[in-house]
């Protein structure tokens, strides 16, 4: 997640791509264009807002989720969602 960690949830864009097939070509493009992405899974990039229109411009389907800032997190989701990553 090289260039992402530092920014804020409001500069980042989570991008969920309709499929396998899409989301590889979504990474692959992301790949030749050096832009900065997190693959947490389910077919999904994480990406700088800015970043967002190329994937459109290519027309790769997909459905742009919320990333909630660590304030918008109760402490029960938070330690969830920490057991949950150490798994």
């Amino acid at each position: 997640m090289f260039g992402l960690k530092t920014l804020p949830a409001s500069k980042l864009a989570a991008l969920k791509f309709v499929d396998e097939l899409t989301f590889r070509q979504a990474a692959r493009l992301a790949a030749e264009h050096r832009i900065p992405v997190d693959a947490p899974g389910h077919y999904t990039l994480i990406v700088r807002k800015s970043d967002k229109e190329l994937f459109k411009t290519h027309r790769l389907k997909f459905e742009e989720e919320h990333i909630a800032e660590p304030e918008e997190v109760s402490g029960k989701e938070l330690s969830a969602l920490r057991r949950f990553s150490r798994q």
